[in-house]
């Protein structure tokens, strides 16, 4: 018991990390994916999950090692400008998920308190959507300035967090027992005729994101790791990411089961079709666990975006500092706004949230030169970098994200036009 107590007040920067990875987006995008495809593409999490191991150990020791965070480092090394455009772009990122959380706050709790829903009829909401909206942005504005150490009060509650996203989506899991086989062939590549990229680049996008690896050399910053504690972080966050990365193959895996063949629109209607089969009970527990995946990521998002903003404009990169809480507070509040207005333009909130995902890949190729400068340069910091092995994984990662920016860029240009231009 000793050790497990040990364990759990250790694995901190590597939870928050990968909770965040694991939000309404990855729920919805991996629903779709099973719901169309079947079990035939669960390699594309398991491959990000890989990708998103390799480039947060990496950036773990980054932060442990160098003097200096990461915007900073690029701001001394390219200017200012540069600095600050890479942060601007990361802080796009954030807020795209942000809204996702948004969406997944007020569809999981609308989910989870509905009466129960008769077959063939959607889930009806309990409140208006904008209550729920609201209501989880003012709380986590409040939270953000009520405490000076948000950060070390966010690490103790992440644990509880995943535990239960565990605990219900594989509850469902066995609910609904999908075959083995059908899983194990899916982990092995396979491209269809009819290969969806918006939808697998979506599923890329919230699996494996280059934002949150690189904020993970800020966590460790802020938490005072050294060099004594890389090993047992590197583990840490290896089992990790292995944990959420299974957890969206599972909800893949269960809708695979369930939906194959039918029109998906979001996490909830997997809600609904569980609970036609298996019972109220099914449908409630899939929500508590979509809930645990929007609330893990909501303010901790709000911050690595905000962070990255007041480190990309040489205002410090100090995640209780002002300067961070300001941009953190902007991080929610672009968020909630964009939830609002997608609610009243009557836009569709899964196609706008997809949307959102697949369009944070576009602004890669900003991030990606800043990403190969401070892990293979070897000036201006004291961080030792990556040997050859490092550089092949580091390019094949980042190589990954652009085939994906490439391969959706004309999907997701047909998406804007499909989802607002009418």
């Amino acid at each position: 018991m000793k050790k497990l107590f040990s364990w759990l007040t250790r694995i901190g920067p590597g939870f928050v990390v990968c909770a965040v990875v694991l939000g309404p987006g990855s729920l919805t995008a991996a629903t779709r994916m099973g719901a169309k495809f079947g079990y035939a593409m669960l390699w594309i999490p398991l491959m990000a999950g890989v990708a998103m191991a390799y480039f947060t150990t990496v950036f773990m020791r980054y932060g442990i090692e160098s003097n200096q965070s990461f915007l900073t480092q690029v701001r001394r090394s390219w200017g200012r400008w540069y600095a600050g455009l890479c942060g601007f772009a990361m802080f796009f990122v954030c807020a795209s998920f942000q809204f996702g959380n948004n969406v997944g706050v007020a569809t999981g709790m609308d989910g989870m308190l509905a009466r129960s829903v008769q077959p063939g009829e959607p889930i009806q909401s309990v409140l208006p959507p904008w209550a729920w909206i609201v209501g989880f942005n003012a709380l986590s504005i409040l939270f953000l300035f009520a405490f000076k150490k948000v950060y070390s009060i966010i690490e103790k509650g992440m644990t509880a967090l995943v535990a239960i996203m565990v605990i219900v989506f594989f509850a469902n899991l066995y609910f609904a027992r999908p075959s083995p086989s059908g899983f194990l062939k899916g982990c092995v590549p396979t491209i269809p005729a009819d290969m969806d990229w918006f939808l697998a680049a979506a599923t890329v996008a919230t699996t494996f994101s280059i934002v949150a690896a690189i904020f993970q050399g800020y966590f460790v910053r802020a938490r005072g790791w050294q060099q004594s504690d890389y090993q047992k972080g590197v583990a840490d966050s290896i089992s990790g990411i292995a944990i959420l990365t299974l957890v969206t193959m599972v909800v893949l895996a269960t809708s695979a089961k369930v939906l194959q063949g039918q029109q998906v629109q979001t996490a909830a209607d997997m809600a609904n079709q569980l609970q036609r089969l298996f019972g109220t009970f099914s449908r409630v527990i899939f929500c508590i666990g979509f809930v645990s995946a929007a609330f893990s990521s909501f303010l901790v998002n709000a911050m690595i975006g905000g962070t990255l903003l007041s480190d990309g404009f040489g205002f410090g990169d100090n995640l209780n500092g002002t300067p961070a809480k300001v941009f953190s507070t902007l991080a929610l509040l672009v968020g909630m706004g964009i939830a609002l207005a997608v609610k009243y333009a009557h836009v569709s909130f899964a196609d706008a949230l997809m949307l959102g995902e697949a369009g944070t890949l576009l602004t890669i190729p900003v991030v990606i030169p800043a990403t190969m400068l401070v892990l293979f340069a070897r000036k201006r910091s004291t961080f030792q970098p990556v040997g050859w092995v490092g550089r092949v994984a580091t390019v094949a990662g980042l190589c990954l994200l652009i085939f994906m920016a490439v391969m959706s860029f004309e999907k997701i240009l047909q998406r804007v036009h499909k989802t607002f231009g009418g």
